[in-house]
C-alpha cells in the first residue's frame, strides 16, 4: 500500500518536472531556416562594386551639393549633443546625462556624478565663430569649480574633435 502510495507521488513528481522542462524549452531566435540563410550580414567585394557602380551611374555628370567635410570654423552645432555624451564619460568628470532640454537658444543637459551629486553643463549658441558658450555647475550648491572646469574643458575637446570629422554641414551647424 505503501509502496502505490510513493509509486504515484513520484510519477505526479515527475510528471511536474516535464511540464516545468517543456515550459522553459528554449526556442530558437529565428524561426524559419529559411529566414537565416537567404539573409546576408556581409558584402562581398563583387556586391560592394556593384552597388558603386550603381551609385556612380545615378550622379554621373553631377556635383555633389553638400559633400561630407570637416566643420568650418573647425566647429559644429549639430555635434553639442554628441559632444555631451562623450566629455561625461572623461575621467575625472564620470557623470551621466539623465535629462536634456532643449531651448531656442541652445541646451540644457541635467546630469549626476558617479557620486550621486547634481550637475549642469548649459550650452548656448552664439552667431559668431565661436558657434556656442558653456557654463557648467557641479555639486548642490555649484560648489565643485574644478569638477565644473573639467566637465567644460572636455565638452570643448570633443566638439573641436567632433568638428574635425568630416559631416554635413547644413543650414542648421
Amino acid at each position: 500500500m505503501i509502496y502505490r502510495k510513493l509509486h504515484r507521488s513520484a510519477a505526479a513528481v515527475c510528471f511536474c518536472w516535464a511540464i516545468l522542462l517543456a515550459a522553459c524549452e528554449q526556442r530558437p531566435a529565428v524561426l524559419s531556416q529559411a529566414l537565416a540563410t537567404d539573409e546576408k550580414l556581409l558584402l562581398s567585394a563583387a556586391d560592394q562594386a556593384e552597388i558603386l557602380a550603381a551609385f556612380q551611374s545615378i550622379a554621373q555628370g553631377r556635383t555633389p551639393v553638400n559633400p561630407p567635410r570637416p566643420a568650418p570654423g573647425g566647429l559644429r552645432w549639430s555635434d553639442v549633443q554628441q559632444a555631451a555624451a562623450w566629455a561625461v564619460a572623461e575621467p575625472g568628470v564620470e557623470m551621466a546625462i539623465v535629462q536634456t532640454l532643449r531651448h531656442d537658444w541652445g541646451y540644457t543637459f541635467r546630469l549626476k556624478t558617479i557620486e550621486d551629486r547634481p550637475a549642469q553643463l548649459v550650452v548656448r549658441r552664439r552667431d559668431d565663430r565661436s558657434v556656442y558658450e558653456t557654463t557648467a555647475t557641479v555639486g548642490r550648491f555649484g560648489d565643485d569649480h574644478q569638477r565644473a572646469e573639467k566637465l567644460r574643458a572636455a565638452f570643448d575637446h570633443f566638439m573641436h574633435a567632433f568638428g574635425r570629422k568630416r559631416g554635413f554641414n547644413d543650414d542648421e551647424s
